[in-house]
This record gives C-alpha cells, structure tokens and sequence, in this order.
C-alpha cells in the first residue's frame, strides 16, 4: 500500500479514483467521492451487510448501524471482506470512511467482549425494555395480568394470537422470527427465566457476530496490522476510521485576532474574533 508523502508533497491514495466526463485536476476530490459513495451504499438496502439498529424506531440512535446477522454465504464472505479492505484503506488514506455503525461493532473488530446491557441498550432499547419489565414480575398473577392484556386466549388452552409476544421465539435483529426452543411453547410461570435468558442469547450472538467479525477483519489486516489497533479503545478506532462526527460551528467560527500590540492587551481585549454570525 502507499503511504503517505512527506510534509509538503501531493497526498498518495492508496488507489486512483477517475470520474470519466471530469476535467478537475487531481484525484483528491474523486478518492473522498469515492469512499462517500460506498459508505453510502452500505448503509442502504442494497447491499445485506449492515442494518439500522432496531432502537431508531424508538427515537434512539437514530442513523446508527449494526452488522446484519445471517448465515453468510460465499457472495457475503467477499462482502464483508471488501468491507475490511475499505475500513484500512481509509485508515491509511486518512479520509474518513463515513459509516455510522454502534459501539459493538468497534469493540469487536478489536477482539474486546461486549459490555452487554449498555451495547444491548444502544442497539435495541425495546429487547432491553421488554426483559427489564419481565425481569420486575414478581409473580404469578402479575405475569397473567400482563400477558393477558396482549393475549387474552394466552392461558386458556386455546390457540394463542399469531401476534403474542409471549413464546419462545423472538424477532432478530432484521425483524425475521427466531424459535428459541423446539416446538415454541408459550410462557409461564416456570419457564419465564429460561426464556429471559434465550432472548438475552438470541441478541448477545447477534450482537458479538463470531461468524462475520474475522473475515472484516481479515480484509483489515491485508491492509493494516492489527496488533497496532489493539492499543486503541473502539472510540478511537471509530474516530480514526470515521473521523470527527460532531463539529462544534461555534470553535470553527472563531478567528484569531493579530491586532493586539502589547502583553497588557491581551489581558484586557479578546484574542479571538467571528468569521461569521447566525
């Protein structure tokens, strides 16, 4: 790969990025269009690597992407191994490569176990709602009173509604129904912590992504070593991958002023002034 010039030469990408039909000078421009566009394309339904996280439909992390989780076949492995190769490139460029995935991802491409209540927080604020109010029956009676709100045929040996929410299967992290134990029985009293702890199961493998993570992450070591990135927490490596996500208008509006003519000035006037107001 290249690497970068020293201070004071043209910037060397680590491929060449030509628009046909341009005359702009340099492939600066056409390289960031370049990484923009497929972070673009990612992010959208028309590659199945990455998925909104399920917690955007309740109004948080909105924008924020989780690996997609499935059974990868050979068209996914090349995938998710160009998705590797294009996460180093931008590390070696130095142009931020603009997905916007939640802090699992970052934790595991760095080989670090997930600290799971927060991440499954993050991710999906409605599994981790659910439990935490399963978790606070105390009860019998309290577990009928809920369910029966949603199911009224839940514990009378009727068929139960298509919709209940209270048997073992769960909706993964794409929306599609998971059985979590043969035959899928309803719940009960006796096995509500069996099926607490399946559901728990169900997200942490989804969210650990074992059969994925390697491959991404061998397409990053063909690119860059990973023993280096181990020094960093995954907020840097999100930083140096994506870049600064937030910039403060406020620090980018200030200036600094060249008019003051003695020490004592600058006490008593302000060094900085406003390139623009609001």
């Amino acid at each position: 790969m290249c690497v970068k010039l020293a201070s004071g030469g043209d910037p060397v990408f680590p491929f060449n990025v030509k628009l046909t039909g341009e005359t702009v000078q340099g492939t600066s421009g056409s390289f960031r269009y370049f990484m923009w566009l497929v972070a673009q394309e990612l992010q959208s339904l028309a590659l199945p690597i990455l998925i909104e996280c399920p917690s955007a439909s309740a109004g948080e992390n909105k924008g924020k992407f989780l690996l997609s989780p499935k059974n990868i076949d050979y068209h996914d492995e090349a995938l998710l191994q160009f998705f590797g190769v294009l996460l180093g490139v931008a590390m070696r460029s130095d142009v931020p490569f603009a997905v916007d995935c939640l802090k699992p991802f970052w934790t595991r491409i760095l080989n670090e176990g997930l600290d799971f209540d927060s991440d499954l927080r993050q991710s999906d604020i409605i599994t981790y709602n659910f439990i935490a109010g399963l978790k606070a029956l105390k009860s019998e009676s309290e577990l009928k009173e809920l369910v029966l709100k949603t199911c009224p045929t839940h514990f009378s040996g009727d068929e139960c509604c298509p919709s209940c929410p209270y048997k073992f299967s769960y909706a993964s992290l794409d929306g599609q129904e998971v059985s979590l134990r043969a035959g899928t029985p309803l719940i009960s009293w006796n096995n509500l912590q069996l099926f607490i702890d399946s559901v728990r199961e169900l997200r942490r493998c989804e969210l650990t992504a074992d059969n994925m993570i390697p491959i991404i992450q061998c397409g990053l070591e063909s690119i860059v070593p990973l023993e280096p990135l181990y020094l960093m927490g995954p907020g840097d490596l999100e930083l140096r991958t994506c870049g600064q996500q937030y910039i403060d208008i406020g620090s980018s509006s200030c200036i600094p002023s060249t008019k003051l003519a003695s020490p004592r000035q600058i006490n008593t006037s302000s060094s900085s002034g406003t390139l623009w107001r609001a």
